[in-house]
Parts: structure tokens; C-alpha cells; sequence
């Protein structure tokens, strides 16, 4: 038997960027949002009916990384993100909730873990008391929420910014990425991996927490990663991928994209996939948009 791992992250629901002309990148909105969480999907359906050649699969592990929605932090976008943070919030709820919903009909069970981001908090400076504090906390909370009924669909919302999950026999701890600091360097996260370990090990001395073997995070709007002894460091992903913040600062630009990835019991990770997301910019395929007056009565 393996285990499916899909992290969802850095959605960044609400946030509009403009086609670069000069550059020749990226759009993003709500409606390519919808298309490219429709297309996340059905690439998992389709890579698991493949795995399922060879192995057993019959359990998804769906961490939300955080920075689900675009917030408000800066000046610029609350002048031109689509709709305010409780509107973000809620349109992400309710289309992530169709594609658990979705997903759900394919797998024996599916466990959904979120920690949150940096840009849904709802204080200016980022805090450090009361993160959870967070629109994507209230994301996860609606999601679970809208699919409550659904009882192989497990949710784990945890009030710390970061949590270990069990993954096949392996400790997984998943983070936004926001607390790690040095500009995404390889030395930045060597750097996090060995202070992290540091505040495992104090908090194992004080309350008998587990240690961690292996990390995912988000944040970076990038796949990468990283062996760190026990195991690997993930970097996620993007859904929305590239703006305009990173071409006018001459980032690297990373297209959409996640990572998928497979873990067996006695043999820890065993495969990993990398979706490409903007071909499905122009597909017909998305998941309903209309949301009731009443939230309540939505059914998913």
C-alpha cells in the first residue's frame, strides 16, 4: 500500500495579476483559479489510477500550506485583489470543498492538515501570538464546514503555525515557510532545518512531542528540494505562480505548478509527480461558483 501526498498551497484566491505582454507571463484571477484547482484535481485522479498499476492507493494526504488567500496586508492589494478578505475566504472554501468533494469518490480516505500563511493575517505586522489569527484558518474551517457530511474526509486545523502529520510511518512537518528567513537560499533552509530541529527537540523535552523526519512548506512559489539527513525538505508550489511583484524585482519566475509525491510504510518516498497547472488557463472544466445567500445551505 502507498500514500498519496497533494499539498495544496500558495492559491493566493483573490489576487489578480495582469498578462505581461513584455514578459510573455501569467494571468491569474478567479475564474483561472477555478480551471487550475479543476485541473489539480483531475491530475490527481488520473496520476493515482496510474500508481495504482503497481501499488495499492488508497489513502490521500492533502497538507494547506498557507497563503491560500491574497488578504489585504499591502496597500496595493486591497486596492486591486477581486472582492474583500471574507469574499476571498469564502469563494476559496467552497471550491476547494467541491474538489475534496470530488477527490473523495476515488479514495478510501482523505486527511486535509492547514497551517497558515503570511498574507491572510489580519494585523499589518506579522504576529507571533495567535497566528492561527488568519482568513486561511477560516478557509479551513469552511471547508470543513461544507464538507462535514462526507465522513472519509478527515480535517486537522491546528492553531500553530506548524504541525507534524503521519505520512506511512513518517513524521512530516509542514509549515507556510514565512518564519524562514534569508531570501530562500539553500542556506536559509539548511539554517531552518537545524533551529527547527533545535525547538523539536525542547519541546520533546517539555511535553514528549514526536521529531520530525521530513518538511513541507510553501511560501517560496516554487518546487525544490533538499536532503536533510532523516529525510527531504519539500517546497510545494504555486498555484498562482508568477506577478508582478516578481518580475518588477527580477525574480526567477516559477510557473503554476505542485508536487505530488508517494510514501510506502517501510520505505518512506517513493515517487513524486510535478503537476503543470496553467494548461488548464483555457479549459471549459471548472467547479460551480454560485454561492447561496445562505451559506448553510450550501451543499457541496
Amino acid at each position: 500500500p502507498q500514500t498519496m501526498v497533494a499539498p495544496l498551497t500558495d492559491t493566493h484566491v483573490g489576487d489578480r495579476v495582469t498578462y505581461d505582454q513584455t514578459t510573455g507571463i501569467n494571468e491569474y484571477n478567479l475564474d483561472i483559479f477555478n480551471k487550475r484547482l479543476y485541473g489539480w484535481t483531475e491530475q490527481i485522479l488520473l496520476l493515482s489510477s496510474y500508481r495504482r498499476n503497481i501499488a495499492d492507493v488508497e489513502e490521500l494526504v492533502i497538507p494547506m500550506l498557507g497563503d491560500m488567500v491574497s488578504g489585504d496586508i499591502h496597500e496595493e492589494l486591497a486596492r486591486t485583489n477581486i472582492g474583500n478578505c471574507m469574499e476571498q475566504m469564502l469563494n476559496g472554501a467552497f471550491l476547494i470543498s467541491q474538489a475534496l468533494m470530488k477527490l473523495s469518490q476515488h479514495f478510501k480516505k482523505i486527511r486535509v492538515s492547514g497551517v497558515v500563511g503570511n498574507h491572510g493575517r489580519m494585523t499589518r505586522k506579522i504576529p507571533s501570538k495567535d497566528k492561527y489569527m488568519d482568513w486561511d484558518y477560516m478557509l479551513y474551517q469552511w471547508i470543513g464546514a461544507f464538507c462535514k457530511d462526507q465522513k472519509n474526509i478527515e480535517f486537522h486545523i491546528p492553531k500553530n503555525f506548524s504541525t507534524i502529520i503521519k505520512v506511512a510511518n513518517r513524521n512530516v512537518l509542514i509549515m507556510h515557510g514565512d518564519s524562514i528567513s534569508g531570501g530562500g537560499s539553500s542556506a536559509s533552509f539548511t539554517r531552518m532545518v537545524g533551529q527547527m530541529r533545535g525547538v523539536q527537540q525542547q519541546n520533546r523535552d517539555w511535553n514528549g512531542q514526536q521529531s520530525f523526519d521530513d518538511i513541507m512548506i510553501g511560501h517560496f512559489h516554487r518546487i525544490d528540494e533538499y536532503d536533510i539527513g532523516t529525510g527531504a525538505l519539500y517546497i510545494c508550489g504555486t498555484m498562482k505562480g508568477s506577478d508582478e511583484f516578481t518580475t518588477n524585482r527580477l525574480h526567477v519566475s516559477s510557473p503554476p505548478k505542485h508536487v505530488i509525491t508517494y510514501w510506502h510504510p517501510d520505505h518512506g518516498n517513493v515517487g513524486k509527480e510535478i503537476i503543470r497547472l496553467e494548461k488548464f488557463d483555457n479549459s471549459p472544466n471548472q467547479f460551480t461558483a454560485v454561492i447561496p445567500e445562505v451559506w448553510s445551505s450550501s451543499i457541496v
